[in-house]
């Protein structure tokens, strides 16, 4: 937010940026900054361009932008409550979540007498290899971005995680509007960052078994 922006760091960048030398120092005390406020790191690393861009001096050099990204996810992993639940570069749960609270789903359903197999199903989010980029970041930003577009879309606390380095799940409710919502996250994650049809996400419902042991194994066979 605009009036998120200002920090002391943030005077002290512009003075960095008046300077010949990068002082990294100082980028990174802006970056956690952010992560602080609640900024992701694609959003940050975006404030980074545009005030390149504004200063007319083209784009960042990567010293500052891997300045950046480090603290950021160094600041972002202090503010994470449940360490080793939350992958922090992008907010997504680990695979070891996903399969935690699919377990306490088959556990609820055993108590109340419903199977989760007839209630909820998997949403998978497939990233493609971006072939033509090799900025180390490009995955992990990719995958904030899809994050980004999976709460949007899916906003009513659906548990939502990694399932391996290239795949997302969302364990989403069976419900009737579940196919107008997968095809309004295709067409916002298109929107969000436009690629050639080759390398655009895919997405697909899976359909979770009868038992918490087959949706482990499911889960697994995922992560391939």
């Amino acid at each position: 937010m605009p009036g998120a922006w200002w920090t002391p760091a943030t005077q002290t960048v512009v003075e960095a940026l008046l300077d010949d030398d990068l002082h990294l120092e100082a980028y990174a005390e802006l970056a956690g900054h952010r992560a602080a406020a609640g900024v992701t790191l694609a959003e940050t690393l975006d404030d980074l361009s545009a005030l390149f861009v504004a200063a007319r001096l083209g784009t960042p050099p990567y010293p500052i932008t891997r300045a950046v990204s480090v603290a950021w996810v160094e600041a972002h992993r202090r503010t994470v409550e449940a360490v080793g639940c939350i992958d922090p570069r992008h907010g997504l749960g680990t695979v070891a979540h996903v399969e935690a609270r699919l377990g306490e789903l088959y556990q609820e359903g055993t108590r109340h007498g419903f199977s989760p197999s007839e209630t909820h199903t998997l949403v998978v989010v497939q990233l493609h290899e971006v072939a033509e980029s090799n900025d180390p970041w490009t995955h992990a930003l990719r995958l904030s971005d899809v994050a980004q577009c999976l709460r949007t879309v899916f906003d009513a606390g659906q548990v939502m995680g990694l399932a391996g380095t290239d795949r997302v799940v969302v364990v989403a409710p069976r419900a009737a509007n579940l196919p107008r919502s997968v095809e309004a996250l295709r067409r916002l994650l298109n929107d969000w960052r436009p690629m050639a049809p080759a390398a655009q996400p895919g997405i697909w419902i899976e359909a979770l078994p009868l038992t918490r042991t087959s949706a482990g194994r499911l889960l697994a066979s995922l992560t391939v």
